[in-house]
């Protein structure tokens, strides 16, 4: 998997790696304002991982995108967020087997 920390810039609102494949879900919380960036590395399983990010786009109050695991490293970034600090939830779903990891940062 690639290191994640080299590619993302700004501040590290949330990180999560499986190296060993177990989990074929997590969810997780971060904080942040004006914008968020997500960054993730999937590797070892054939399939599509899943990203949803609630409360992360004004318009519906979730966001949801879609990369395939063998792609290689991939990125999302979110710029229409308040100016005003607010907490979101990020849920990650993989295919069995694979190992992955995901950062969230907030640029400077």
């Amino acid at each position: 998997m690639a290191d994640l920390t080299g590619v993302a810039g700004g501040k590290i609102l949330l990180r999560h790696i499986d190296p060993t494949g177990e989990l074929v879900g997590w969810v997780g919380e971060f904080k942040a304002r004006g914008v968020y960036e997500v960054v993730a590395d999937c590797v070892g399983a054939v399939g599509d991982v899943t990203f949803e990010v609630d409360g992360g786009a004004q318009s519906t109050g979730t966001v949801r995108w879609t990369e395939s695991c063998s792609s290689g490293m991939t990125d999302y970034e979110n710029a229409t967020l308040p100016m005003k600090a607010k907490t979101y939830q990020l849920t990650v779903r993989v295919p069995a087997g694979a190992k992955w990891a995901i950062l969230v940062s907030q640029p400077y």
